[in-house]
């Protein structure tokens, strides 16, 4: 395709500003007709979707989704998708066809798409120049079986005319001449697939006149951060290392002795990652290279703090503490670890067999001790003295209770 666009008027520049939008967002219903489309049920709320050439949002084979302050911006895919036209149109007859029935390089713009008597309900969005903001047949128009039921209720519609002109309207599906269709196919009368024809759950939309100030702030907006990214890294064919970083952190293991425990991280980055799994902190754990940490027929020596550090060539990262309670292997010294001495407070990681109580014990002259905490058959456990700071010596032990 690139060569058949780079010998057919496209610039390097023109396959990018084209191909930069995203192409599709969620697909409800795996297959056509599926009886198990009709169990789909889902709600989204304050999405912005920039720069998205399909299912904006979602596409719908069945059941109910729930759309409310929703934020479409296409802007920058119509622009595309007029540059496209417009190179094409200096093509030959036979490169058009080529163009329009070989490659998938012209954004369609479609909004939300009910199909298969799936119930779609858009409140209170907004949708810029996105050609068809509601579809309820993307199939067969002439086939009843393949059409949804769709409704937009205070909907702000704007788009850019290629003669300069602006639209926007403001206002229901339902409304004489509203550009918002639905489209393709003949309108089917809304209502839910749902007990009762209502939802099961009470909800506040807000003013889709000041929803782009709310998706876009900083602050309190739609998503979890930016992603900024150079259009040109489209073309890139190799890139700069990423150092790794975790999805997700090991979790805390309680089981009982003679059992298996396994722990898991998932990490990214850049390939080839690299896993070292220890125990207390700075123990490298036997043949504990690999992602998953799995440990056979644990006894209460076992009991502990368990990290894994995952490196590449681009750097490393520690992952969280994961603790291993072990329970019915008899009581065993404590083991501590994880000392600090921050902002005034002392704190210190115990862990060791369950059964046992553990009690804390603090002493100015290592020969009177007080105990100041009793930990109860749980462990591990982290503790802090807040009080570490006022003396001038303190020092701590772990004394194993009955």
């Amino acid at each position: 395709m690139y060569n058949f666009l780079r010998t057919r008027g496209f610039s390097t520049t023109n396959i990018v500003t084209i191909m930069q939008g995203h192409d599709k967002t969620h697909l409800a219903g795996q297959n056509d007709l599926d009886p198990n489309n009709a169990t789909i049920s889902m709600t989204f709320h304050h999405l912005w979707l920039n720069s998205v050439w399909d299912r904006c949002v979602p596409r719908l084979r069945g059941g109910n989704v729930h759309d409310y302050n929703v934020y479409v911006d296409d802007t920058s895919v119509l622009a595309a998708k007029r540059l496209r036209n417009s190179i094409a149109a200096t093509m030959s007859t036979t490169d058009q066809n080529t163009l329009n029935n070989t490659y998938s390089f012209n954004p369609p713009i479609n909004g939300a798409i009910s199909t298969e008597s799936a119930a779609l309900l858009l409140e209170k969005s907004v949708y810029t120049d996105c050609l068809t903001p509601l579809r309820n047949n993307q199939t067969d128009p002439s086939d009843p079986e393949y059409t949804g039921k769709i409704l937009g209720l205070d909907v702000i519609y704007h788009m850019d005319n290629a003669d300069g002109t602006v639209t926007q309207v403001r206002g229901n599906s339902t409304d004489p001449a509203n550009p918002l269709g639905p489209v393709q196919a003949p309108i089917i009368p809304f209502s839910w697939n749902l007990p009762g024809n209502q939802l099961p759950y009470t909800y506040t939309a807000d003013d889709p006149a000041q929803l782009q100030a709310i998706v876009t702030s900083p602050t309190a907006g739609a998503g979890a951060g930016v992603l900024t990214w150079n259009k040109t890294n489209w073309l890139v064919t190799s890139y700069a290392p990423t150092a790794p970083f975790i999805v997700a952190q090991p979790q805390n293991l309680a089981v009982t002795a003679g059992q298996g425990a396994s722990f898991i991280v998932l990490a990214g980055g850049t390939a080839n990652l690299g896993y070292q799994w220890y125990f207390n902190t700075n123990t490298p754990v036997p043949n504990g290279t690999g992602s998953i940490l799995t440990l056979a027929n644990v006894q209460s020596a076992n009991a502990g703090v368990y990290t894994v550090v995952v490196t590449n060539l681009a750097g490393t990262v520690t992952s969280t503490n994961a603790f291993l309670a072990v329970s019915g292997g008899g009581s065993s010294q404590p083991q501590v670890s994880a000392q600090t001495f921050a902002n005034g407070m002392f704190s210190l990681t115990v862990s060791g067999g369950s059964g046992s109580d553990f009690i804390v014990q603090a002493s100015t002259n290592l020969v009177d001790w007080v105990g100041i905490f009793t930990n109860l058959s749980t462990t591990p456990f982290t503790w802090t003295d807040s009080n570490a700071a006022n003396f001038g010596v303190r020092f701590y032990r772990i004394q194993v209770g009955p």
